[in-house]
């Protein structure tokens, strides 16, 4: 469950407060969770790709869509 209390939010919803910024045309696809950790991506989930000090998250994106 998300933390607005849905099993789900519309990537458009998700991304609509940055939409000025950004030239971006999301699917119109539901997430039921979001994570910035590969090894707990689950279908349906967000997968967050972020730099950290250690580790840099786009090296696991084809990890989290396999």
């Amino acid at each position: 469950m998300l933390a607005n209390g849905n099993n789900a939010m519309n990537l458009q919803e998700l991304l609509a407060p940055w939409r000025d910024g950004l030239v971006l045309n999301a699917p119109a696809i539901n997430i039921s969770g979001i994570s910035e950790d590969s090894r707990n991506i689950q279908r349906g989930d967000l997968f967050i790709a972020r730099r950290g000090r250690q580790y840099d998250g786009s090296h696991y994106i084809a990890h989290a869509v396999a």
